[in-house]
């Protein structure tokens, strides 16, 4: 079973990655270790620079950044072992408690479902933190070395310099306490003898030091930095101020609110309270484990996209869970307890394992493998940026992408000597107001109210990157472009430099001398609906947009929006210069089954207009493949066909086409010409896809 559960979590962490906040915690151990010092200012942004701000979390981001110096798989790595120790300790918790391992194993692929949620920042290290606390308090209790207990103010005094979460990681403490000295005052009565293991006054006493040690690692979390700002820390964020506060957030919020936000809460705090008084009790009766189980799912469907700790709730259940099942097990057949319960552990796995493929978060779109998820981090653009960043000015950009900019542009020593930032992810920092009134604004760039064209020119802000994939910034986008071609040319202070399947990069035209900006500015929009609805002479009388298109192709191979809107171009201007090395790339994308289809027929027709017709065949009858039942490119396989004088195939090619289109009259006229010998006297004509 361990091997299973081992195997599992291994497999469901191994995700690239794509949590943002990795960037800005490597960024801000490698400021930490240059300086020598932490913070008191504000070093990164250049809208509120000197602002009051010590990183709390510091020492995360200086061995995050450590990890980092072998390499992104070796950050992967950290949270694998991270994710591994969170097992090994459920187990070590488990491993004395009868039937509590039939209850890791049913839940334990659930909680590893989430393993995308266990992204690469300090709460990685609370995820670990908080079921080892548990192991050491109940190793003290069980074996009555109560010097353990010692070790839970320097733990605290870490974990508070590792992530806020050690306050949340204390409560569970609180209530387990409190659990222990309920379980010895209800071991008194008779009608709960089953239910406790504290009967002697020795239990008691352990109770009353584990309360002492307790409350001094409470005390000891105001050694850090932060002091009592950094233990109050989470209750800011639990209000979810800051949340209504960003752009970004604000689909988010509704959602929320039409879950009820306030019963989220409700369901969490009641989660936590069972899943520490389950462990503290020992063996729960049936009905306070359904009641849990009942809490478990409305935690899963409610607060699963938002909340890290439920799903350690979730954890803590699972051994009371087993017991129950082992209890049942006990009563039904105790002659044969050992043999069922290993059919019952081994049927669990089975079950578990296949509803956690089942429900694993597909919608994420998270992506297995070591390296960095180019779809969420903005690498190719960031490496642009790198090579042409604007001589003077500052940026704009999500806010979200804020940790990338700072990592892969900031200072290597001093923040000052690289790229700093508009917006990152520290909402406490900018504040409620600084994130509605000038970030919000900016992104809704509405043309009837100029003033977010003011507040760029406040901010002295000369280069934009925006995400092609986040709608809110859809306004801005376009006010952008409808700038970059606008009538007026002095309203032509905008135009798009850089754009590939993540991001948008526009460039301020007065920031650059007049004959490098003509070279520089790109002059279209990076849609091919756009391209689409432009009329043909216009893109023929530009040459130049596929000349520079071509060239983004070639420094940057993976960029398929360049190629689909060259592929784009070629078609409105009806010219074939660029529109087999186009197609050819395109082939080498990940690409739907229909569209692979529609492409290979595509390279085929034009191949086969170039004279290559072995060529133009093979690429027809991998369509063919494909679409089996397109009598479209069967009609144009059996051109080629044709063209290469292979009779046989030629008139199966067309017998087909018959057989899907009935009323296709190349088809019937081939084959009466066929018929009368005559198949070979006037070449057919290709369909165009």
């Amino acid at each position: 079973m361990v091997v299973a559960l081992a195997a599992c979590a291994v497999t469901l962490s191994l995700f690239q990655i794509a949590s943002h906040d990795t960037w800005l915690h490597l960024a801000i151990g490698r400021h930490v270790l240059a300086t020598g010092s932490i913070p008191d200012a504000d070093p990164f942004s250049h809208t509120v620079p000197g602002a009051p701000w010590t990183p709390h979390e510091w020492l995360s981001g200086v061995i995050l950044y450590l990890v980092g110096l072998g390499g992104t798989s070796l950050l992967i790595l950290l949270r694998v072992a991270m994710v591994l120790s969170f097992l090994a300790g459920w187990l070590m918790l488990c491993r004395r408690r009868p039937g509590a391992l039939w209850g890791v194993a049913l839940l334990a692929p659930f909680v590893f479902t989430f393993g995308p949620r266990f992204l690469i920042r300090p709460f990685l290290f609370s995820s670990a933190l908080v079921i080892w606390q548990m192991v050491l308090v109940d190793t003290a209790l069980r074996t009555r070395r109560l010097r353990l207990l010692c070790l839970l103010p320097p733990l605290y005094v870490l974990w508070i310099n590792l992530h806020s979460a050690a306050v949340v990681g204390w409560a569970y403490l609180v209530i387990f306490t409190a659990g222990l000295a309920l379980q010895a005052r209800l071991a008194r009565r008779e009608s709960w003898r089953e239910l406790a293991d504290l009967r002697s006054e020795a239990d008691a006493r352990a109770v009353r030091t584990l309360a002492l040690w307790v409350a001094l690692a409470g005390a000891a979390m105001v050694i850090n930095p932060n002091g009592l700002r950094a233990v109050l820390y989470p209750l800011g964020l639990f209000h979810g101020w800051v949340q209504r506060a960003s752009v970004e957030h604000q689909s988010t919020i509704a959602h929320l609110a039409s879950l009820g936000g306030g019963k989220n809460r409700l369901v969490l705090f009641a989660l936590v309270v069972m899943a520490t008084w389950a462990v503290a009790l020992g063996r729960m009766n049936l009905g306070a484990t359904a009641l849990m189980l009942l809490v478990t799912g409305l935690a899963i469907w409610r607060i699963r996209n938002t909340v890290d700790f439920g799903l350690l709730a979730v954890a803590l259940i699972g051994p009371a869970f087993g017991e129950v099942i082992a209890g049942a097990l006990r009563r039904l057949s105790p002659s044969r307890v050992v043999g069922v319960g290993r059919l019952m552990t081994a049927l669990l796995i089975a079950v578990a394992l296949a509803c956690a493929v089942i429900c694993f978060p597909r919608s994420d779109h998270h992506r297995f493998g070591f390296g960095v998820d180019q779809t969420r981090c903005p690498t190719a653009a960031l490496e642009f940026l790198e090579r042409h960043l604007p001589p003077e000015g500052e940026g704009f950009h999500p806010m979200e992408w804020g940790g990338a900019i700072l990592w892969f542009l900031g200072g290597q020593e001093d923040p000052a000597d690289g790229v700093r930032v508009f917006v990152d992810g520290r909402l406490l920092v900018y504040g409620y107001d600084f994130l509605a009134n000038d970030y919000r604004r900016i992104a809704l760039g509405n043309m009837q109210d100029p003033t977010w064209l003011d507040l760029l020119d406040r901010h002295g802000v000369s280069w934009i990157l925006l995400d092609r994939a986040n709608r809110d910034f859809t306004p801005l986008v376009r006010a952008l472009y409808r700038r970059q071609e606008s009538p007026t040319p002095d309203e032509r202070d905008w135009g798009l430099v850089w754009f590939d399947d993540t991001a948008l990069i526009f460039f301020r035209a007065d920031a650059f001398p007049p004959e490098q900006w003509q070279g520089m500015a790109l002059g279209f929009q990076a849609d091919p609906a756009w391209v689409r609805e432009q009329p043909a002479m216009l893109i023929r009388s530009h040459p130049e947009w596929r000349e520079k298109l071509v060239a983004m192709i070639e420094e940057n191979p993976a960029n398929r929006s360049a190629v689909e809107l060259l592929l784009a171009m070629e078609e409105i201007a009806g010219t074939e210069e660029h529109h087999i090395e186009a197609l050819e790339r395109m082939l080498t994308f990940d690409l739907t089954d229909s569209l692979r289809a529609d492409t290979e027929h595509a390279l085929g027709v034009a191949l086969l207009r170039a004279g290559e017709a072995e060529a133009a065949a093979e690429h027809l009858e991998r369509a063919a493949r494909i679409a089996p039942d397109s009598a479209a490119i069967q009609l144009s396989l059996a051109s080629a066909l044709w063209t290469l004088r292979r009779e046989d195939e030629t008139v199966a090619a067309y017998r087909r086409v018959l057989e899907l289109d009935p009323e296709s009259i190349e088809a019937r006229e081939a084959l009466e010409e066929h018929a009368q010998g005559r198949l070979w006297a006037e070449h057919p004509s290709a369909v165009t896809p």
